[in-house]
């Protein structure tokens, strides 16, 4: 529903003349964006947002200000280093040797191309 609604909003958005923004109010397009996010309710999920992430592994630093490529690359390898230890002490760390690296799969993080800001949760 949320997603409809994005949609319809950037329709209603896309059918402004002359910059008169709040014709776009009064269109169908975004009147029934607005039913739809009042029926979706997306702040009911906001209190969720901060259950995805241990404590333990929150980053010291956040990427909200600009940083030079190494102040970037030690938040990420600090972030993983007590990701490891906490597996390690559960005993889930795997033992390299037993690990074939060739059938694995490689995460990337490209901090200056996420909607860290928040802006993109809710679209409306």
């Amino acid at each position: 529903m949320i997603d409809r609604a994005g949609e319809l909003v950037r329709k209603a958005h896309r059918g402004v003349k002359n910059d008169d923004v709040s014709k776009m109010f009064r269109t169908p397009e975004y009147q029934e964006a607005a039913r739809l996010l009042k029926e979706a309710d997306p702040s009911s999920i906001e209190p969720l947002k901060d259950q995805l992430r241990s404590i333990s592994l929150r980053p010291f630093s956040t990427f909200d200000r600009p940083q030079v490529i190494s102040g970037k690359i030690g938040i990420v390898e600090d972030v993983a280093n007590r990701r490891a230890g906490l597996l390690k002490a559960m005993g889930w760390y795997p033992e390299f040797s037993q690990v074939n690296l060739a059938q694995g799969r490689i995460l990337l993080y490209a901090p200056d191309d996420n909607l860290f800001d928040g802006a993109a949760l809710y679209p409306y």
